[in-house]
């Protein structure tokens, strides 16, 4: 997950759902990579819009 304006979210409590909202670029082969440093976890990831180089 990038960090914006150098702020790190913090771990929440077991069984917590923290929202965090990024904009992160599109891979080359469409796809974005979402990795955790903390071993498993499970993520909700949702597209909310899209932007153009037109």
């Amino acid at each position: 997950m990038p960090c914006q304006d150098g702020v790190r979210p913090t771990a929440p409590a077991p069984g917590r759902t923290v929202p965090n909202e990024v904009v992160v670029p599109v891979g080359p082969d469409d796809k974005v990579e979402i990795i955790s440093n903390a071993g498993s976890t499970h993520v909700i990831a949702d597209l909310f819009d899209y932007f153009t180089n037109a």
